[in-house]
């Protein structure tokens, strides 16, 4: 019984046999309602008839010509066998046939749209590194040019620290150096005792201060009490560099 019940599963998934069940349903739909849904002692007692019977009156080939019960024959075969076919044949090779081919056709196009959109794509792509590497490249020279302009001012910077070591300055340049890194920038200032008794003091020369000033090696601000301050700008570091190469002690 399994066996059998296995091989009808099997038979069934057939797409042919389920499309002729379905069409041979559809076409003689009025055998499977009254098989399925008249109940036998209703259709006894509303039409006198046996189910059996009645459903076979629906086939009746009595006629009193030959000819008409001949056409009968076949109107009953059409619609048990022939019609059924016919519809599963349309159905499972004809349509299906012209389904495949519109099928590939759309997944032909599909494929077209597809790869029209990986070009696109692929152009966006290609624009977009072309832009990443024209901006890196842009970076790269402001770079280089950046290090040329740097290198030319350095260059510029040694031809006058050259000068200012020839000059009266020079040794008043530790005065600089003195308050930048030890009086914390402050131009003037005096240390005082426990006993608030002075016992130093500290001034860059005002010469000295306005050489530093005049060249822009350094800047001159004010700090939030009125303290009048020093800090050293980039060419005023590039110096102090040079100077204390020059004066390692």
């Amino acid at each position: 019984m399994e066996k059998l019940t296995n091989a009808f599963l099997e038979r069934y998934k057939n797409p042919f046999l389920k499309s002729f069940i379905g069409f041979w349903i559809t076409i003689n739909w009025k055998i499977f309602y009254i098989t399925i849904f008249i109940d036998s002692e209703l259709l006894l007692e509303s039409k006198h008839i046996l189910k059996i019977d009645y459903i076979k009156s629906f086939y009746s080939l009595q006629s009193e010509f030959l000819i008409f019960s001949y056409i009968q024959f076949w109107i009953v075969i059409s619609k048990l066998l022939l019609l059924p076919l016919l519809f599963t044949y349309l159905f499972t090779y004809i349509l299906q046939k012209y389904f495949l081919k519109f099928n590939k056709k759309h997944w032909e196009n599909e494929k077209k749209s597809k790869e029209a959109r990986n070009i696109i794509l692929e152009k966006k792509n290609l624009e977009v590194e072309k832009i990443k590497e024209e901006t890196l490249n842009k970076k790269e020279k402001n770079l280089e040019k950046s290090k040329k302009i740097e290198k030319t001012e350095e260059e510029k910077w040694e031809i006058e620290y050259t000068k200012f070591k020839k000059s009266k300055y020079y040794k008043e340049f530790r005065y600089i150096k003195e308050s930048i890194y030890i009086e914390e920038g402050r131009v003037k200032t005096q240390h005082e005792n426990a006993y608030n008794q002075i016992i130093s003091t500290f001034g860059i020369p005002h010469q000295m201060l306005a050489y530093s000033d005049v060249n822009q090696l350094i800047e001159i601000y004010k700090d939030i009490s009125g303290n009048e301050l020093i800090k050293l700008t980039k060419k005023g570091k590039y110096f102090m560099k040079r100077y204390l190469d020059d004066n390692p002690k």
